[in-house]
């Protein structure tokens, strides 16, 4: 039964039940939901709010539980909803009594709420480790190729040559300014902070293809005169600055 039919004669509909459970979609996170409840608990015992055995119990359980989702072996049923649900349930059902206090002092809300941001911190931990390989086996291939002419592109249409190595080495500049977006996320407590972050990465004197050929320095004039933390460095712009 739902958690919401308490007050209802019968049990609900099971197109109802299916079609009103997000378990199929939340359970993706049930990783990080095991990971807050687990610290909630630890939180709950150093208060004195529930015993240190109770803590240890719920911990005990919850690994366990976090093992069978590894294993592939955990039964989800649709009948408890949501992944929280599906966890304390489980909980409750291996351990007893303890598992029923683990809800208290907390609800729904801050568990969505700490899930989804541990979760976005991990799958962003994913991408920054992905986005390091990608920019090795860009470099790599900079590299290897050392001196190889090929046309640069502007709307569409053939532009001066410039190097492939450099072209290349354009991409792995706009990888890393996407890793370094991903940094603010995982630091910074609000997303206006990793804007404003960014913010402070000008384009300095990128053209349409290739980089202004005057000698000049890329790092002291622009944040003397300007309010940048640091002047983007790239032979080549054109693309991966827009």
């Amino acid at each position: 039964m739902a958690l919401w039919g308490g007050r209802f004669e019968k049990g609900v509909d099971a197109f109802t039940q299916e079609f009103g459970a997000s378990l199929e979609v939340d359970k993706n996170m049930a990783q990080q939901d095991i990971r807050g409840s687990r610290a909630h608990a630890r939180m709950l015992a150093e208060q004195g709010v529930i015993s240190k055995d109770d803590q240890k119990a719920i911990d005990a359980g919850l690994e366990d539980i976090s093992h069978q989702i590894s294993a592939g072996t955990f039964a989800w049923d649709v009948n408890d909803e949501d992944v929280h649900m599906a966890v304390e349930s489980r909980l409750t059902a291996a351990i007893g009594a303890p598992g029923a206090r683990l809800h208290t002092g907390r609800s729904r809300n801050d568990q969505v709420a700490t899930d989804m941001r541990l979760l976005a911190k991990d799958l962003c931990t994913h991408l920054m480790e992905g986005n390091l390989s990608l920019r090795h086996a860009l470099v790599d291939v900079a590299e290897k190729n050392m001196g190889v002419v090929m046309p640069g592109y502007t709307h569409l249409q053939h532009a001066q040559p410039v190097l492939f190595s450099h072209h290349m080495l354009a991409y792995s500049w706009m990888f890393r300014r996407d890793f370094g977006a991903c940094v603010p996320l995982m630091t910074t407590p609000t997303p206006i902070h990793s804007v404003l972050r960014r913010s402070q990465v000008p384009r300095i004197r990128s053209t349409a293809s290739a980089r202004a050929s005057f000698s000049a320095s890329q790092r002291p004039s622009p944040t003397r005169s300007m309010p940048f933390r640091i002047a983007t460095i790239c032979s080549t712009l054109s693309m991966p600055a827009r």
